[in-house]
């Protein structure tokens, strides 16, 4: 009997201790490499923005556990007929729904996400709608926490923020883009907009 209640009390502090010392569960999603390197890929190790700002942010205490690309999330429409699932709501809803089921199903403790603005203000309500209609569906909120980003006008508006450029929110999609290039950094090259 001695001998059990040892191994319970052994078994409990090892857990114990594997719970403080335990690593937070990160699922990224974004629109391409630039934004999640190649996590997406198998055994991919290849950093993109997304992970770069939350090294900035934390620089330890986390790990990826995975990734998705925007365009790879399965639409999830909760309690739809399957003739219907296109008719119900916006596609970035949708979209936001399949990440949270996705990366709770994979285990996740955060989801972190980027979704170009694209002069599309609307994008951003639609998308916290489709947080708000998954956590209250599933519970997810007390699963997930959601990080959410939306650049404005796209990612390379955020690139030129970080190198201490004003306005860039009312900028236009073309002209992000020259300003990044009389910086002189290459448009959509993760490897400039990391360092």
């Amino acid at each position: 009997a001695r001998r059990e209640v040892w191994k319970r009390s052994w078994w409990a502090a090892l857990l114990r201790g594997r719970r403080e010392m335990a690593l937070v569960k990160v699922w990224l999603c974004g629109g391409g490499s630039c934004e999640i390197g190649n996590r997406d890929q198998w055994e991919g190790r290849r950093s993109g923005v997304l992970e770069a700002l939350l090294l900035r942010v934390a620089p330890e205490g986390w790990t990826v556990l995975g990734a998705t690309r925007w365009s790879s999330l399965r639409k999830y429409v909760a309690k739809a007929p399957l003739d219907k699932a296109d008719k119900r709501g916006h596609a970035d809803e949708k979209n936001v729904k399949g990440l949270l089921y996705e990366a709770r199903r994979r285990g996740a403790d955060v989801v972190a996400f980027l979704r170009d603005v694209d002069n599309h203000e609307e994008r951003v309500q639609i998308i916290h709608r489709g947080i708000e209609g998954a956590t209250s569906l599933s519970g997810t909120q007390a699963v997930l926490q959601i990080i959410a980003g939306f650049p404005r006008p796209n990612l390379e508006g955020w690139i030129l923020a970080l190198s201490k450029v004003n306005d860039t929110d009312d900028m236009s999609r073309d002209r992000a883009k020259s300003e990044l290039a009389a910086r002189e950094i290459s448009d959509r090259n993760v490897e400039e907009y990391v360092s």
